[in-house]
């Protein structure tokens, strides 16, 4: 089916080429190759560049030894692609960049590292965020919340909770913390208050 610009270019075409619509068909898709092949460029060199950035402050923090949550990981996947990523043993690019956007770069991107951990660890819990209705946020006794006044969040508003939570443990460089938490309560501006 064709795009509404499309079906214009086409009424147009039909008044100037004597309805020749195989020709006029033919013009319709070069446009469109074109289009196809100007957004695919576009998208390899915007990937290409953010990998290079990413790329290149990776291997600062390893040619420094900075300590990364994930080093052990990053060091083995250079290692193993050493010669792939154009790196020579210090992590020093020594293959231009021309070569490397022409070779299969994607191919050798990291896969797994600490900031797709988290985004696992943060979707796949079962942990159960409520929140305070804003009044009487504890009992009387001030040891439970007092269940009359809070709601479960929905699953998306959770969600941002649980990862603000992680984060913060993450900063403290706290591990698996998110394993033995069942719920979580927040104010109504959902702030933490408190973790079970």
């Amino acid at each position: 089916m064709l795009s509404i610009q499309d079906a214009h270019i086409k009424i147009l075409l039909s008044r100037k080429l004597d309805g020749n619509f195989q020709l006029i068909d033919f013009i319709i898709h070069l446009k469109n190759s074109s289009l196809l092949e100007d957004s695919r460029s576009f998208h390899i060199e915007n990937n290409f560049y953010n990998w290079l950035n990413y790329d290149v402050k990776k291997r600062e923090l390893l040619h420094k030894n900075i300590h990364i949550n994930d080093s052990v990981d990053i060091i083995n996947h250079y290692n193993k692609y050493l010669e792939d990523l154009g790196l020579n043993t210090t992590y020093r690019r020594v293959k231009s960049l021309t070569e490397c956007f022409n070779s299969r770069w994607w191919k050798h991107t990291e896969k797994k590292n600490t900031y797709w951990k988290i985004i696992h660890n943060v979707i796949n819990n079962d942990i159960e965020v409520y929140c305070s209705d804003g009044e009487n946020l504890f009992n009387s006794s001030l040891n439970f919340f007092n269940k009359d006044s809070i709601i479960k969040l929905s699953f998306v508003k959770s969600k941002n909770v649980i990862n603000e939570y992680y984060i913060y443990f993450l900063i403290q460089s706290y591990t698996n913390h998110l394993k033995n938490i069942s719920k979580i309560y927040t104010d109504p501006y959902l702030n933490i208050v408190y973790v079970e």
